[in-house]
């Protein structure tokens, strides 16, 4: 099931499915039966759903449908979301592949969950069109839950499409075109689809674009006007948010919200939140320009976008059709606009130089002459086609450029203008597939054609011609030598040179032919003859470069896979994930491992995952298989049969069951010995990932064993399905699985007991300072050397192996020719050789402009804005472009969005980390200072919202005042968002930079305050116990005389003393704290301490005083001064405290349409704004409100304010004493007792004694109501009498005196009763008349 979005996210919701949070009128539409939904795994609850259906989950194997409830077989789950799952399926009547829905949601009751099936059914019954989902069926489970039987598509949601690569203009104006057509049949069938949104359009794998999920659809022949509110927020037009009769036009409104967000990258009307989403859309103002947001457009996608989203329906295009015609004639714009724009690109300067490494295949039909002869002359040209056909698909499929096809020459590159790791990789694998294609090419008469092929490495002066071919052009020693070592190889012959031998010696088995010198050319040219690829199982081959260095630093981690071992002989299967960033040494660590392991285990398979297969489905599998049975692949099928049966044989395993397939996997013919595997593909690959498993299994059944997968981030889907059936069914085996990844790959397996995740750090300097020492070659490294690459190398051993290896040949070589060696020569802009092909050449040949971009966008994050970028850069507008566009060509940067809002950002991270590194600390800081000042300075709202950025750039540039500023601020807004982790780790790091600057009275006045603050931030919530603070800052504090250390000395006192039931000093130090603080003086202080302006903090403390001591028309008035102070200070979240708490005191008063009001002012401003604390306290006093004034569904509101107020902090006891008078008063005894023992838990362990005896007073009345003994209840109201007594909290005294009374009486003892209830109700000689006390007056009346 997908994961559970957050309530306020408006793309994810379905209005008409969970409105609590929309505002307005649709907000007055709820029901009992939907207002409120128990969300699974969200938080634990005992409510029950509310007229709901039982969830049922289904699961792969399971068996319904058809006349026996077996015809559809369960077989994997594809999707779901809160209100259907979707599973494959197989149909065993008619053997086919189809997709099964079932509805989910809690709220639907079987019979509502039946109409909608039905609905569907019957809509999607009336439709039969290419961009239309179908429906085959439609059934019932065994527990007559109904279902859709759909075809089964095989690609992506939209959504995931733009999410994963983007779409451009022209692709998204394709896609709209085929959803229009799609709604146009829809409309004619008289179908309007309510919910049309990207995740409800399905792209598959031809291209095919198909409408989904016509669940909420309506069928108009049947319902003229259609009303309501469903449908997904973002998408849903102003007739649809007002609950106003809708037609066809609000599925043109839907296509017109994707049409501009799938051309611009973002909604017309950004969805915040529902209520300002809907604000935005019901409002009169026109939808924001599209060319705004991308001003390369053509006027004629502004016209559609522009006219899709009228608010007006009668200005909104009447059909789909039309939309259709006018999406057709914004096509033939575009190509139009695209090829404008070539032309002008063929006559504008061509672009400028780079100095790059690359990879050059030159590869030529050998004897073209002599072949002519034997093949007729109208054949050449055919010939001539496919050859030069065959290159160009070998050379795009490994991703490398064809420079120029001439024939019957072809020549391409690998490396320009996309840079890979394994460049020269590539290249002779493309060398290898051509050779291999072209010896197949059988001519007329039995002839055959050769291919011979020259590859040459070396850094070229690159460019790329602008216009319609844009051809890269190449000047160096590539071209020139990959062609001459064309001209020399003979037939299917390729030949390389010792450059490119250097890079693949690992991977392939080369013939050295000697060295001979080019015509024309001074050096002679090393030669190799490529004899064909190494039967490798991993990508790291000790005996490609020597002998390894020896390992150092990860002596823990092979403990830690010695004792996995342990426990997989001992019959506990193991899985490890061994993750780490590129040339940590994930493969060199497992090498070490195995070869310590060669005594102790007899079988060891290892697979690697290569990034040119990440496509081609269980690539490292075959592989694995091929080299463990010793599959030649020159030898006769019946050998390579024998060999797969081997193991079957051995492990007693089912021949006919499972090897059918793996012979299928591995392209061995099996003739008449087995019947044929599955045709379908899905099923076949079923059957492939059974028998791997099933093999797997019994082997290590019958000996432990070792299986290593390596560069899992290179894995295609289906060797990560394998191992994720591994892990889910190794336990009862002897199986060691060993996963490598780097940290990019997102692992798709659910953490398991058996599994164990193991993260390689950096090695630390001493063990930096080791390696050298080891990798150098036997030489002597003086000091500054080594410090320069311990710096340098950043603890990774790649780095540090290759770059000493590089400062040993150096010195070598100047010890050589006579030459000193110059310390600093070597380091002064390396790069790690791991990204050598993919940035070093790339970024160093970059023009200045360029290399300094790079430093800017690196120091200023992964992305960042062109606005951002310009305001921090020091260089020119102009050559800030060139700079932005030579990294974009280079392919270091990628760009994102249109005009003002468009991003640049890294490939990759590591490409980031790189180019960060390579900064001087000096130019580091100056970046990062200046990336500070224009964060400040022109962007306020990131300053605002992002405030922790904000202060790592003042940190590393060395503002330490200014960093502590914006930690304060960071740690302030994760105390708003109830983040108390975030807030303590955002405080430390504040704490740290203030430790930075010198010490002064302005440094210890502030550390004072951010103390004193931060402790009674923290006391409110409950994270420390009452009055847990340093006594010696509230002295230090006095000693001071500085006013707003004394305020917020006062607020932690009096907090603390209010707390523990101490009113008259808790009222006392609050009210000298709002003495002392000076609006104007401490406006700038105020928010840097704390979450809350303290004056507001002041007067919420004075609002709780004041009213348990009776006095309550002072704190009605308190509590609205705190209000109004907040709004002066622009402090949402001091408004929003102040409001609820002033609503609970209303409440108290029995004022509950003031409190209710408050209460969603309240909320309003917490959910727009994410405060956990207020809202929680907001939906208790509203629900409170309601169920006061006789709305039954507000008790339900408060329990559920309650548990959310109880996620985020511990305080207060008197929201449970809320809770437990609801339930007392719905008669509800055990569960009022069970939150008054919580409650009371409360005041005994964090010492809340101000409800102390307002909670006694509940105990009683729960023992009264429950019919429990009246003395024990009278020992209750006793008890919190004296209680309230002690504390003079005439208000809870009140009300106890009435509970006293009333049992007194019913007692019968009516003197005892008015003895005890006068005396307190003649303390109340001013003020209003208050519920409470008006209640008491009639109860003396009654008596």
């Amino acid at each position: 099931m997908a994961a559970k979005k957050n309530i306020e996210d408006p793309e994810e919701t379905r209005s008409g499915e969970q409105r609590s949070h929309v505002p307005g009128a649709l907000a007055a539409t709820r029901t009992a039966t939907n207002s409120w939904r128990v969300v699974v795994n969200e938080r634990e609850s005992t409510l029950p759903s509310a007229g709901g259906a039982p969830r049922v989950e289904w699961a792969p194997g399971w068996r319904l449908g058809g006349a026996d409830g077996r015809r559809f077989e369960l077989m994997e789950q594809l999707g779901g979301g809160g209100m259907s799952v979707v599973f494959l399926a197989r149909d065993t009547v008619l053997d086919r592949t189809v997709a099964i829905k079932f509805l989910t949601s809690a709220t639907l009751g079987m019979s509502e969950a039946r109409d909608r099936v039905l609905l569907e059914a019957q809509a999607c019954a009336r439709l039969n069109h290419e961009n239309i989902v179908r429906l085959f069926d439609i059934g019932v489970d065994n527990d007559g839950m109904p279902f859709l039987v759909m075809e089964h598509l095989e690609g992506r949601s939209l959504d995931a499409v733009v999410q994963d690569e983007g779409v451009d203009a022209q692709r998204a104006v394709r896609i709209m075109i085929d959803v229009a057509k799609g709604l146009s049949q829809a409309q004619r069938a008289g179908i309007v689809h309510r919910d049309l949104k990207p995740s409800n359009v399905f792209v598959t794998k031809t291209g095919t674009v198909k409408i989904l999920d016509f669940g909420v659809a309506t069928i108009l022949a049947r319902t003229q006007a259609i009303q309501g509110s469903s449908g997904t927020p973002l998408y849903m037009s102003p007739e649809q948010w007002k609950g106003e009769v809708q037609d066809a036009r609000a599925d043109i409104w839907a296509a017109g919200v994707m049409l501009y967000h799938l051309l611009s990258g973002v909604f017309p009307f950004p969805g915040g939140s529902a209520g300002s989403l809907r604000d935005a859309v019901i409002s009169p103002d026109p939808a924001p320009s599209l060319r705004h947001a991308r001003p390369d457009l053509p006027e004629e996608a502004e016209e559609i976008a522009q006219r899709a989203l009228k608010k007006n329906l009668a200005e909104r295009y009447g059909t789909a059709e039309e939309l259709l015609d006018a999406l057709v004639a914004l096509e033939v714009a575009l190509t139009h606009s695209i090829r404008t724009r070539g032309a002008a690109n063929e006559r504008s300067p061509q672009s400028k130089p780079e100095r790059r490494q690359t990879t050059v295949l030159s590869c030529s039909l050998h004897d073209v002459p002599l072949l002519s002869e034997e093949v007729r002359f109208e054949d050449i040209g055919e010939l001539f086609d496919d050859f030069a056909e065959i290159c160009a698909t070998v050379v795009t499929e490994l991703e490398g450029t064809v420079l120029s096809a001439f024939s019957p020459r072809v020549v391409a590159c690998f490396g320009y203008p996309i840079a890979h790791e394994d460049n020269a990789q590539r290249a002779l694998r493309a060398a290898s597939l051509i050779v291999d294609a072209i010896r197949h090419r059988t001519q007329e008469g039995g002839s055959a054609p050769a291919a011979r092929i020259g590859i040459s490495t070396s850094f070229s002066r690159t460019r790329r011609t602008e216009g319609r071919s844009a051809s890269p052009i190449l000047h160096g020693d590539a071209p020139l030598v990959a062609q001459w070592l064309e001209q020399r190889a003979g037939q299917n012959e390729i030949l390389i040179e010792h450059v490119t031998h250097l890079l693949v010696r690992g991977t392939f088995h080369l013939e050295p032919l000697g060295e001979s010198v080019p015509d024309g050319a001074t050096r002679a040219v090393h030669t190799y003859r490529v004899l064909g690829p190494k039967d490798t199982s991993s990508r790291f081959d000790p005996a490609a470069g020597g002998t390894p260095t020896t390992l150092v630093g990860r002596e823990r981690e092979l403990e830690e896979l010695r004792g996995l071992w342990e426990s997989t002989k001992a019959g506990k299967s193991q899985f490890a994930l061994l993750v780490g960033e590129a040339g940590i040494g994930k493969s060199r660590l497992i090498e070490e491992y195995l070869a310590g392991m060669a005594g102790d285990v007899r079988m060891i398979l290892r697979c690697q995952c290569w990034p040119y297969f990440q496509n081609s489905a269980f690539q490292p599998i075959v592989e694995c298989l091929v080299r463990w049975l010793g599959v030649r692949d020159e030898a006769p099928a019946s050998e390579k049969l024998g060999l797969l049966e081997t193991p079957f044989a051995a492990v007693d395993l089912s021949l006919t069951d499972h090897l059918p397939p793996l012979a299928a996997l591995l392209g061995i013919p099996t003739g008449d010995y087995y019947a044929p595997p599955a045709s379908s593909p899905v099923l076949l690959k079923q059957q492939i990932l059974d028998a791997v498993v099933a093999l797997l299994g019994h082997l290590a059944k019958r000996q432990a064993l070792i299986l290593v997968v390596e560069d899992a981030h290179w894995s295609d889907g289906s060797t990560l399905e394998l191992l994720d059936r591994l892990l889910a069914d190794m336990v009862a085996t002897r199986l060691l699985v060993l996963v490598s990844a780097r940290p990019e790959f997102r692992s798709p397996w659910s953490q398991r007991s058996h599994m164990k995740r193991l993260t390689l750090q950096r090695l630390s300097p001493n063990q930096c300072a080791a390696m050298i020492s080891f990798a150098s070659q036997g030489r002597h490294f003086p000091a500054p050397i080594v410090e320069q690459l311990v710096h340098r190398t950043d603890g990774v051993p790649l780095f540090i192996e290759e770059l000493t290896h590089k400062v040993a040949d150096t010195m070598q070589d100047a010890e050589r020719h006579g030459r000193v060696f110059e310390v600093d020569s070597f380091a002064s802009n390396r790069i790690p050789a791991t990204l050598d092909a993919l940035l070093s050449a790339r970024l160093d040949a970059l023009p200045q402009e360029g290399q300094d971009v790079a430093h800017l966008i690196a120091v200023l994050g992964r992305d960042a804005t062109y606005d951002l970028i310009a305001k921090t850069s020091e260089l020119g507008e102009v050559a800030l472009r060139a700079g932005l566009m030579q990294l974009v060509e280079a392919g270091l940067l990628h760009q994102q969005g249109r005009g003002s809002e468009v991003r640049y950002a890294f490939k990759h991270a590591l490409v980031k980390d790189a180019v960060y590194q390579s900064l001087l600390k000096n130019k580091r800081a100056h970046l990062h200072r200046r990336a500070a000042n224009a964060m400040i300075e022109h962007f306020p709202g990131v300053a605002r919202q992002q405030p922790e950025l904000v202060a790592e750039h003042c940190k590393e540039a060395g503002l330490h005042e200014e960093a502590v500023t914006y930690f304060e601020k960071a740690a302030q807004r994760a105390d708003q968002r109830a983040a108390i982790e975030d807030a303590a780790a955002h405080f430390e790091r504040a704490n740290a930079e203030l430790r930075m600057l010198p010490e002064s009275p302005a440094r210890e006045r502030r550390e004072i305050a951010m103390q004193l603050a931060r402790a009674t931030g923290l006391m409110a919530r409950g994270a420390i116990a009452l009055g847990a603070f340093d006594p010696e800052l509230v002295a230090r504090a006095e000693r001071s005389d500085d006013p707003i250390l004394m305020v917020h000395a006062h607020n932690a006192i009096g907090f603390a003393a209010l707390m523990a039931g101490d009113l008259i000093l808790g009222r006392k130090h609050a009210t000298a704290a709002l003495t002392l603080y000076d609006a104007r003086e401490h406006e700038m202080l105020e928010q840097r301490h704390s979450g809350m302006v303290p004056s507001v903090f002041s007067g919420i403390q004075l609002v709780w005083a004041c009213g348990v001591l009776a006095d309550g028309d002072r704190a009605v008035e308190y509590g609205r001064n705190a209000v109004q102070c907040a709004r002066r200070n622009r402090h949402p979240y001091s408004e929003a405290v102040a409001m609820v708490h002033l609503a609970c005191w209303h409440n108290y008063r029995g004022e509950f349409d003031e409190g209710r009001r408050l209460a969603d002012e309240t909320a309003l401003i917490s959910k727009e704004d994410g405060f956990a604390l207020p809202l929680a306290m907001a939906k208790v006093v509203r629900g409170w409100s309601r169920r006061s004034t006789g709305d039954l569904a507000g008790s339900r509101e408060v329990a559920e304010g309650v548990a959310d107020r109880f996620k985020v902090s511990s305080r207060l006891a008197i929201l449970f004493a809320v809770l437990a008078c609801i339930q007392l008063e719905d008669a509800e005894y055990d569960d009022a007792s069970k939150t008054i023992d919580h409650a009371m838990v409360l005041v005994e362990t964090r010492s809340e004694l101000l409800f102390e005896a307002e909670l006694l007073r509940i105990r009683g009345e729960i023992l009264l109501g429950s019919g429990g003994d009246p003395e024990r209840a009278l020992a209750y109201f006793d008890r919190g009498l004296e209680v309230a007594r002690r504390q003079q909290a005439k208000a809870w005294e009140l009300r106890l005196a009435c509970s006293y009374a009333r049992l007194l009486a019913k007692l019968g003892r009516p003197d005892d009763a008015r003895a005890a209830l006068a005396p307190v109700v003649a303390q109340f000689t001013e003020g209003p008349d208050t519920l409470d006390l008006h209640r008491a007056r009639a109860l003396l009346c009654e008596i």
